[in-house]
C-alpha cells in the first residue's frame, strides 16, 4: 500500500496556542494522511479556532491536551501515522475502520 503524503493544513497561529504545538501538528498529520477531508466526521479540524471544539476531540480541562480520539466508522484509510505518539495525555482512541493499517504507536 502506498502511503501518499500531500502539503499537512496548517493551522493559523491563535489556533496553535489552544494546544501544545506537537499534538496539534500530530492532529493535522493525523487529518491529512487518511484523507480527512473525506472523512464522515469532520467538522472544525482545520477551520475551527480550537482545535478542543473539532468533532470527535475531546481535551482536558485546561485545553491544552487532547485527551480523546474518537474517529471510528469515520471513512479513515492508510496507515495509522506515527504522529501520534506525541499525543501523551490520550485515554481514549478508537481508529475502527478496515480500511486503516498499522499499529498504535507508542508513547
Amino acid at each position: 500500500m502506498h502511503r501518499k503524503i500531500s502539503q499537512k493544513p496548517v493551522l493559523a497561529e491563535e489556533d496553535q496556542r489552544n494546544c501544545m504545538q506537537s499534538q496539534c501538528d500530530a492532529l493535522m498529520v493525523l487529518y491529512d494522511t487518511p484523507n480527512g477531508t473525506a472523512w464522515n466526521y469532520n467538522t472544525g479540524w482545520t477551520t475551527a479556532t480550537d482545535p478542543c471544539t473539532w468533532e470527535r476531540v475531546e481535551c482536558d480541562a485546561n485545553g491544552t491536551n487532547v485527551t480523546s480520539l474518537d474517529l471510528w466508522s469515520n471513512g479513515l484509510n492508510g496507515q495509522i501515522p506515527a504522529e501520534l505518539a506525541q499525543l501523551t495525555k490520550l485515554e481514549f482512541l478508537d481508529l475502527n475502520d478496515p480500511e486503516l493499517s498499522g499499529p498504535i504507536p507508542e508513547e
